[in-house]
């Protein structure tokens, strides 16, 4: 449920002429969130939180820090013309993420 205030904020920075500002606020939430399986990790007593968490989530995992690792690739190499490469990209990369895990089964 945290996607739909990032698009909300995403919406109104670009109606506010400071893309920057929404997309920081998307590389912030992810990586916020990216942080937070690390501090499971700490917390959780029953060995490694990576190892019981199943591969569905460690794809999506991987799927996320690759869409924002992207995405501030995208930023730092920005075109000012047109959509950058990251508006093709995030979304292939994706698409990828949910075939590969659908095909995992």
């Amino acid at each position: 449920m945290t996607s739909l205030p990032e698009l909300v904020v995403l919406v109104t920075a670009v109606r506010m002429g400071t893309p920057t500002l929404g997309v920081g606020n998307i590389i912030g939430g992810n990586t916020f969130d990216t942080l937070m399986i690390g501090m499971a990790d700490v917390f959780y007593l029953a060995g490694p939180v990576y190892r019981d968490a199943g591969d569905p989530s460690l794809v999506l995992l991987g799927g996320t820090m690759l869409m924002t690792a992207v995405l501030a690739g995208g930023l730092v190499v920005r075109d000012r013309k047109g959509i950058g490469f990251e508006g093709f990209v995030i979304p292939l990369i994706y698409a990828a993420t949910v075939g590969l895990i659908y095909a995992t089964g």
